[in-house]
């Protein structure tokens, strides 16, 4: 669990520009929406700062129910190694204590980064944990 919590400390660490780029690429596309349903569907490259997406879906019904918040906050659940279509959430295997709280505190600065990056009436809320 000390990867996972290292990757998350690495993600939370991105500087605000990469989630700014990342939002505007997710809220601007209107061709198509990204699939983050599985997380990884989302390459980060710590050494360029980037996110890179690499799902795509194209159908006109889904793109036309998906909203921006969903988007993002698929986005932020990507990034916390969330599965939408499990039930298991990565941080029901920490156990102490203290890796609860650390897990608590990244999620809830990769929340915020996405906030700010958010054009005004866009924002997602905290991801709910234990």
């Amino acid at each position: 669990m000390k990867n996972y919590l290292i990757t998350l400390k690495k993600i939370s660490e991105l500087p605000q520009e990469t989630y700014l780029q990342a939002v505007n690429d997710i809220i601007s596309k209107k061709e198509f929406v990204f699939d983050f349903s599985n997380p990884t569907n989302v390459f980060i490259n710590f050494e360029t700062e980037t996110f890179n997406f690499i799902d795509f879906v194209f159908e006109d019904k889904y793109i036309n129910s998906v909203s921006q918040e969903t988007q993002l906050t698929g986005f932020r659940d990507s990034l916390l190694g969330i599965y939408t279509q499990n039930l298991v959430q990565p941080e029901d295997i920490l156990y102490y204590p203290n890796d609860i709280d650390l897990y608590k505190t990244y999620q809830a600065i990769i929340t915020q980064k996405i906030n700010n990056a958010c054009p005004k009436g866009i924002k997602i809320k905290n991801h709910i944990t234990k």
